[in-house]
């Protein structure tokens, strides 16, 4: 019953239909005015209910605004699931296929402009008959106002909570009053697909699901690849639930199932609007006993991994910043090496490479002092000695000033930091005796240098792995020189591509690794060293 005064309800309509969705057209009704109606329901049993008093306005006397070849998108973390124009003569709308709880967005461009007093996306449960389902689940519907994001494209965001078909529909009211409420598609929600216990029905974590797609060209179900799974890994692993949080296309599908102490299962789907057209839900059977099924489990998590492996390496090949940092680790890696094969070459120990450093450098200005001094070791044939251990004590307390390792030469820098005046060398190394050399207060330079000569003793004895450290070490400083040419060669190679500014760190490391070697030369012929007392 309805009529413009809610005191005076006079006009009826009746509807003879057991539904529990009814309809009614309201025809002859004046323009811009307000209106009052109420709903009386019988059931089969006679028993009646009568709902409160509703109102509504019509709309002026204008042109009702038109919804005719709009655009329609529906799209699901960037998938697009249905992109469509409305036509005029078109008698069915597009169907969007989503999952559970999964977040998705309608997007309405309208094709001419509209004074718009409000636009709002509203989905609706499709109720088909007196079903058991729709009985159940009852008729729901959310409305969400939807959202200017450019000139005449509105967007609205739902989340599918419930499974079903629902209804999506445009709610349009110009200024003028005019109301449309457009059908623009439908969408079927369905659970993932999931694995369980066959005997128990408990929902299977970490079961492997590979997914097949039917070629409709050969008729044969094909691995389906990124450009239709997008973010999605296959083969992927159900969570604790049980689950495969995957979004397919319409289309046929193949799924190999897999779990630990479980039979291998294949079941063929289909994903469609259809009845019947929905994810599996997979039943494994337990069997414990099958040695095939471990030997496939294994199998199959070593394939898997080999093909993530390679994944992630393809995709890093393509990535700017990735290709940066390896090449700042070649830079740098090429650098620490040189500084190797200069140990191994030259017996210069990493930590004595500082001091080595300033010595020299100290005698490019003639200012060598007390503070830092070298020492050539020697045996009984004049032979120097490398990797001789000189440690500098105080004579008055007894106190390790400094320790130091004589390189290839037999030379050992000696850095007398507080340049302690009394000072006693002691000099060891494997196969001969140990010895002591004081230093005066007053040394002075001597133009044969300051030699220290080492009697043999009892001669050691190598184990295999010290042998083969010592091949190595012969070996690898042999590539000293090639591997500080190739660390200039990169540098200047990356110049173009990081800038002078950025590589300018890696060539200051090749220089110093530069003046390590020509000091080293330069000491063989010409030392500046200190006279033994």
């Amino acid at each position: 019953r309805y009529g413009q005064a809610a005191n005076n309800l006079s006009q009826a309509l009746s509807l003879a239909q057991y539904n529990t969705e009814n309809s009614f057209t309201v025809d002859g009704l004046s323009p811009a005015k307000n209106y009052y109606f109420q709903m009386t329901a019988i059931d089969q049993n006679g028993q009646k209910t009568t709902s409160d008093i509703f109102t509504f306005k019509t709309a002026e006397i204008s042109t009702p605004p038109t919804t005719d070849n709009n655009v329609v998108v529906i799209a699901s973390k960037g998938n697009i699931l249905v992109s469509d124009v409305k036509e005029q003569n078109q008698t069915s709308n597009p169907v969007a296929l989503l999952t559970v709880n999964t977040p998705y967005e309608i997007t309405y461009r309208l094709k001419q402009p509209i004074n718009l007093k409000s636009i709002e996306a509203v989905m609706q449960t499709k109720v088909l008959g007196t079903t058991t389902f729709s009985q159940t689940l009852g008729s729901k519907t959310m409305v969400v106002p939807m959202i200017e994001r450019s000139p005449s494209v509105y967007v609205a965001g739902f989340t599918s909570v419930f499974p079903g078909t629902f209804e999506v529909f445009v709610r349009i009211q110009d200024v003028k009053g005019n109301l449309i409420q457009e059908k623009i598609a439908e969408t079927k929600i369905m659970p993932f697909l999931s694995v369980s216990d066959k005997a128990s029905n408990q929902p299977l974590a970490d079961a492997r699901v590979f997914l097949l797609g039917l070629n409709t060209k050969t008729h044969k179900y094909e691995p389906l690849d990124s450009t239709i799974l997008e973010s999605f890994a296959n083969p992927n692993y159900t969570n604790l639930t049980g689950d495969i949080k995957v979004l397919l296309p319409p289309g046929s599908y193949q799924a190999q199932v897999s779990a630990f102490g479980y039979d291998q299962a294949q079941i063929t789907f289909t994903i469609g609007p259809q009845s019947g057209q929905e994810y599996p839900q997979i039943l494994l059977h337990k069997n414990t006993t099958s040695f095939m099924n471990y030997v496939r489990y294994y199998q199959n998590a070593f394939f898997d991994f080999i093909n993530k492996l390679q994944a992630a390496l393809d995709t890093l090949a393509f990535s700017v910043r990735f290709f940066n940092l390896i090449a700042i680790f070649v830079l740098l890696g090429s650098s620490l090496v040189t500084f190797l094969f200069f140990h191994m070459r030259t017996h210069v120990a990493p930590s004595h490479l500082l001091p080595y450093f300033l010595y020299h450098l100290k005698g490019l200005f003639k200012k060598h002092t007390l503070q830092s001094f070298c020492a050539t070791v020697v045996d009984e044939d004049g032979k120097k000695l490398s990797q001789a251990r000189v440690e500098t004590l105080d004579e008055a307390t007894g106190e390790v000033v400094t320790s130091f390792i004589s390189n290839k030469n037999g030379i050992c820098y000696i850095i007398n930091p507080l340049q302690r005046k009394k000072l006693k060398l002691l000099i060891t190394k494997e196969g001969f005796m140990p010895k002591t050399v004081a230093i005066e207060s007053d040394i002075s330079s001597a133009e044969g240098g300051m030699a220290i000569v080492m009697r043999k003793g009892e001669k050691p004895s190598h184990s295999i792995m010290r042998k083969l450290w010592i091949i190595t070490e012969n070996i690898g400083g042999l590539f000293f020189e090639f591997s500080l040419l190739s660390s200039l060669i990169l540098e200047i190679a990356f110049v173009p591509l990081f800038g002078i500014i950025k590589t300018a760190p890696f060539f200051v490391l090749s220089l110093f690794n530069l003046l390590l070697w020509i000091f080293y030369q330069k000491e063989k012929n010409e030392r500046k060293v200190f006279r033994k007392v």
